[in-house]
């Protein structure tokens, strides 16, 4: 009968009939091809017209999402990679807006806190108001062992740039489709972004404004407007 080195196994670890909860390799890789293209990391066009603070805060919002979802998984480690692949899409996508390098990016917006690590901050200060801070990349990505969140774990609260972008783009007293400054101007709005496809193969042009912005409300003048619900807007006024 063989012997068993009993203090060898004392030291082994044995996961026998002991499932464990991992991150699939797949989602991994769709998240990857999301921020990719043909294996290299491209910048958010949809984003362009968000300001600073807010491409910054859908970015990390999307991250902690993922993470938090997949945050007892014995590898969640492994986002890491993902956050990479996030974070240069994210420099690429501020480089696009203000049309700059990625390294002038970096240097703008580089931030090390003392308990985290270095990542991606924006401040907007504000008179008489704590200044609006958005991060990206500066919490560490850990596994959570007992199943709940700490509190402590400030996690980016569900935000809305619409309202926002949409006030700014009201103040700017311009038409987004015929550019004519001279109001009154109102918003015209869909129920969803899918709507849009309905409209056939040859789709007008305030569709095809919309579908390149992804938003589904656009700031129109009366006259563009009244011709979008009545099916006449043939963009003769661009």
């Amino acid at each position: 009968m063989p012997v068993v080195n009993s203090k060898r196994n004392k030291r082994r670890r044995s996961i026998n009939y002991h499932p464990q909860l991992t991150v699939p390799p797949d989602v991994l890789h769709k998240w990857k091809r999301k921020y990719s293209k043909k294996g290299k990391t491209v910048h958010k066009p949809e984003l362009l017209e968000n300001s600073d603070f807010d491409i910054i805060r859908t970015f990390e919002s999307q991250l902690r999402g993922a993470v938090n979802y997949y945050a007892m998984a014995h590898n969640v480690c492994r986002w890491n990679s993902v956050q990479w692949v996030m974070e240069q899409s994210l420099v690429k996508t501020l480089a696009a807006k203000l049309k700059t390098t990625a390294k002038k990016i970096y240097r703008k917006y580089v931030y090390k806190p003392n308990d985290g690590k270095k990542g991606l901050r924006v401040v907007v200060k504000r008179e008489e108001k704590k200044p609006l801070v958005s991060t990206f990349g500066t919490k560490p990505i850990k596994r959570v062992r007992l199943g709940y969140v700490d509190a402590r774990d400030d996690i980016p609260r569900p935000f809305n740039a619409n309202r926002s972008e949409l006030l700014q783009r009201l103040l700017a007293d311009k038409c987004e489709l015929c550019g004519n400054k001279q109001g009154p101007f109102e918003v015209h709005h869909i129920r969803k972004l899918s709507d849009l496809k309905r409209c056939g193969k040859n789709p007008p042009q305030w569709v095809e404004t919309m579908s390149a912005l992804r938003r589904k409300s656009l700031v129109v003048c009366k006259d563009c407007h009244l011709d979008i619900h009545a099916g006449r807007y043939d963009g003769k006024r661009l």
